[in-house]
């Protein structure tokens, strides 16, 4: 009798995986550009451990973003949030975080003159997105 241990990793750890793999490709090559297969290579797995997970190419890219905006608001909700701060000691951290926030964006997720109209409009709705989400948490802020 042979003792098989199995190397199974917690739901909530392979899903992160899936989701760090696909925002990395998807930075890299566009959406169009990268398949479920590519990010099943990544990470070594199956088409059935992707689909337990992710519906479908776009659902784990809007997982991705999804994620991508709630660290970054959580980060800025943190201080703005700290009424041990003054607002004159959270304004130039604030506009930090929105400059930081603003050029990674540019750098990971911006439209390329070469990219198909597909990956240029699901960059736009990232991007609305992510404003749509900052929009109160920034004007309570302001407020």
């Amino acid at each position: 009798m042979h003792d098989l241990k199995k190397n199974s990793k917690k739901p909530e750890v392979r899903r992160q995986e899936l989701i760090d793999a696909a925002s990395a490709l998807f930075a890299e090559k566009g959406y169009e550009a990268v398949s479920v297969r590519d990010i099943l290579n990544v990470v070594n797995g199956a088409p059935g451990m992707f689909y337990y997970y992710f519906k479908s190419k776009q659902d784990i890219y809007l997982a991705s973003m999804e994620q991508y905006i709630a660290k970054r608001l959580k980060r800025k909700c943190r201080i703005l949030e700290d009424e041990a701060v003054s607002f004159e000691e959270k304004l130039p951290i604030f506009r930090s975080m929105v400059e930081e926030d603003i050029q990674g964006y540019m750098e990971n997720f911006a439209p390329r003159c070469d990219a198909s109209i597909s990956d240029t409009s699901y960059k736009l709705y990232d991007l609305v997105h992510m404003l749509d989400c900052m929009v109160v948490p920034y004007s309570r802020f302001i407020l």
